[in-house]
């Protein structure tokens, strides 16, 4: 995502915000609304908002109406199991009237759809867990389970959803049959996952109903756009923005209706401690004044909220643990709550010794880049401990100069955005100034700009990228691509995310001060297209040079999304001069070379036959759940190759956690993969070509003429030279933290 944060807010002018403005008490310190009618407020700001401020500027219509609709059978029941056809016939009804509800607050229809969602689950998981604990498959009939549900209706019947229960629960046996996984470990493991999706089911309450409702409207004017519930925003702003949060450091899952310890941070208070292990159940906490509160049937959320707390105070864990299975008897665990940086999410560089095809030693600087993070309010205030990915490439690049390295990479492959602010400083510290990006919106095209000419690294650069690298990461590959400033390598394009959300926190577009968090709505409020006027939006960011990759053979990206905005090219911008780094025949050239040394490949003539038949299988409308069929289909299928570590997708759901997801690949093994080896091979050539036709014989920079020799021709060229001169002055942030900032790097 690229995110916009408003800071200072338009008056609503709007006749139905003046309404609500009305109904506040805007002079006290509480809301005089109890929790129906505040919710009621609620749905009828984010409406106002969504049709003012959202860039399609939406009218809530009865198109958008049925869209809404769509949306929430798609949120609630996506596998097109549980809602039934006379469900279906009654929700019909609201078809077009939830604009006029939504314009009340009326958020009756959502309600009845929770409630008939939790019926027919809990009916059709009784089923399931009888099937499983009972069912004798037989692998001999040519039954076959869908691959897509776009056209395929609704259960006519309970009958027909048992039926499909029935199917799906075949493959999963089916598939561990194939595998080799004991039947009994099979039940259980289907067993615990029924149960826990049942219990989250029916804990879904008052304010995840809310959330879910409002953002299956934004979704239906953009994918992008949504709703956020107070936690669900302090949990985006603080742990993938600011990679920060206060509490024991550690990851979380639910499992058995019990909060169970899946990791621990690196050197958090749980894991210095050494008391809690992965699989351990905290099934509550003791509170100051002795009382307990049981986790068990607790949303993981809550129960995370009672773990967290301000830094420094205690908090009392009652653990079961994993090593002691026959014991039912909690022990409790005290600890000492603490502010965590994350920095697994962080930015993380090594330097990668090899020669070039002269037998000569080079040094290759690799960067992972895995979010565009930062915290913009600590830095404005000059906060040396200030979180921010250009701060962390900095010191990164300022390493890098000091030992030499001859060549730079840029990993932004799985990296799915973050700050538009730092995804501009981030360009500008490879380019000496211009245009970065353009911005579009309702009122026409702004072009932000870096001003500063000094540049934190001069020297050849690499850009890795993928399919799964979006939003501000294309926007940082797009800018330098047409700067021809980097080589830009990896899967045929990026993802294709080319829009901006800003975040409106409800209690200060209303202007309610005193008001406790309401929520926030996302929305779509710009579309950013590269300095050359080119769009990312679904086309994302070719690279120059392309690898065989498996994500370009699944439908993954923003073309493949319902309701992604169209975007057309605006003018390019004129481009100050610079060195050219890439060229056409550059390019040419690299593409061939790695192409040989792929036909040579065991691995990736291997991945080049897995790419082949994924594709095939991607054309499959359903799967075969006769035995010989499916043995058949599979051993077509080579083996699904460790291509370049593993990586996220763009705004991929994750089970909530006290810490997040590593997102950050693990450099020490970052050269042993394949994909990666190649990568090397590619920077070596690349290097070796510059050397042959280096930049400055092609577009001379005005900021540094050549050197001439006595003679007065000009000297020949040394590529070293060129960039491992210090930067002339230090960019402009620099000057105000420099002498404050004593972050230290991540290895």
């Amino acid at each position: 995502m690229t995110l916009l944060i408003a800071r200072r807010w338009r008056l609503p002018l709007m006749v139905c915000l003046v309404a609500f403005l009305a109904a506040l008490s805007l002079g006290s310190s509480r809301l005089r609304f109890a929790p129906e009618k505040l919710n009621q407020e609620i749905v009828k700001a984010v409406v106002a908002i969504l049709q003012e401020e959202h860039l399609l500027r939406p009218r809530l219509d009865d198109e958008l109406s049925r869209r809404w609709l769509q949306s929430l059978l798609n949120t609630f029941d996506p596998l097109k199991m549980y809602f039934l056809a006379d469900d279906l016939a009654e929700f019909a009804l609201w078809e077009t009237r939830l604009d006029e509800a939504a314009r009340r607050g009326d958020l009756t229809f959502a309600q009845t759809m929770r409630d008939r969602f939790v019926a027919r689950h809990a009916d059709l998981t009784q089923y399931a867990l009888e099937l499983i604990e009972t069912a004798e498959f037989d692998f001999s009939q040519s039954d076959s389970l869908p691959t897509t549900m776009e056209n395929l209706p609704f259960p006519a019947d309970r009958e027909e959803a048992r039926q499909r229960l029935r199917l799906r629960l075949k493959a999963a046996f089916l598939a561990d049959r194939v595998a080799g996984v004991p039947i009994e470990e099979t039940r259980r493991r289907l067993r615990t996952r029924y149960e826990d999706r049942l219990r989250q089911v029916r804990l879904l309450d008052q304010e995840d109903l809310l959330e879910v409702t409002l953002s299956a409207l934004t979704s239906a004017v953009d994918p992008h756009s949504r709703f956020l519930g107070p936690k669900t925003y302090e949990d985006m702003m603080q742990q993938d923005l600011q990679l920060r949060l206060e509490g024991i450091g550690a990851r979380l899952r639910q499992e058995g209706g019990v909060p169970v310890i899946d990791t621990l941070i690196p050197g958090g208070a749980a894991d210095r401690d050494g008391r809690l292990k992965p699989n351990d159940r905290v099934v509550g906490v003791e509170l100051e004044d002795g009382s307990i509160v049981d986790f068990t049937e607790m949303k993981l959320s809550d129960a995370v909220r009672y773990i967290r707390g301000p830094i420094g105070s205690k908090v009392r864990l009652r653990v079961i643990s994993a090593s002691s299975p026959t014991t039912l008897e909690p022990i409790t665990i005290e600890l000492i709550r603490e502010r965590i940086q994350l920095k697994d999410a962080r930015a993380s560089w090594t330097i990668l010794e090899r020669e070039d095809r002269r037998g000569r030693p080079i040094r290759l600087g690799l960067i992972r880049l895995p979010g565009f993070y930062g915290d913009s309010l600590a830095v404005s205030r000059g906060d040396s401990h200030a979180v921010s990915a250009t701060r962390d490439l900095k010191l990164a690049l300022n390493e890098f100069r000091t030992a030499g390295v001859d060549l730079v990479t840029l990993d932004l492959r799985g990296n799915p955005g973050g700050l538009l602010t730092e995804a501009e400083t981030v360009t500008g510290l490879f380019i000496e100034q211009g245009p970065v990006v353009q911005i579009k919106d309702a009122r026409g095209v702004t072009v932000r700009k870096d001003n500063d000419p000094s540049m934190a690294w001069r020297g050849p650069l690499v850009v890795l990228t993928s399919r799964a690298s979006a939003s501000a990461s294309e926007i940082v590959a797009g800018a330098l691509q047409d700067y021809r400033r980097a080589l830009i390598v990896g899967d045929s394009a990026t993802y294709g995310k080319g829009t901006v959300q800003q975040l409106y926190p409800l209690e200060e577009y209303l202007r309610l001060r005193s008001s406790p968090p309401l929520g926030v709505v996302k929305l779509t409020v710009q579309e950013f297209h590269r300095p050359l006027g080119a769009p990312t939006q679904k086309l994302g960011v070719a690279s120059d040079v392309v690898l065989p990759s498996i994500r370009d053979a699944v439908s993954l990206g923003e073309a493949t999304i319902p309701q992604a905005m169209e975007s057309q090219a605006v003018p390019p911008q004129s481009l100050p001069p610079h060195d050219e780094w890439v060229t056409p025949a550059m390019i040419a050239q690299l593409n061939q070379a790695s192409q040989q040394r792929r036909s040579q490949s065991p691995f990736f003539r291997h991945l080049e036959r897995v790419i082949a038949q994924r594709r095939l299988n991607e054309q499959l409308d359903a799967i075969p759940l006769d035995e010989t069929a499916y043995r058949a289909l599979f051993a077509a299928s080579p083996a699904w190759p460790d291509q370049d570590g593993p990586h996220e997708l763009p705004e991929q759901d994750e089970e909530f956690s006290d810490t997040p997801l590593d997102v950050a690949a693990d450099l020490t093994a970052w050269s042993q993969q394949p994909v990666n080896q190649e990568v090397v091979e590619i920077m070596i050539d690349y290097l070796n070509l510059l050397e042959e036709t280096p930049p400055l014989n092609r577009f001379r920079n005005p900021h540094s003429e050549p050197q001439r020799n006595s003679e007065g021709t000009i000297a020949p060229f040394n590529l070293l030279d060129l960039f491992r001169r210090e930067p002339t002055q230090e960019r402009s942030e620099d000057k105000a933290n420099s002498k404050r900032s004593n972050m230290e790097p991540i290895r």
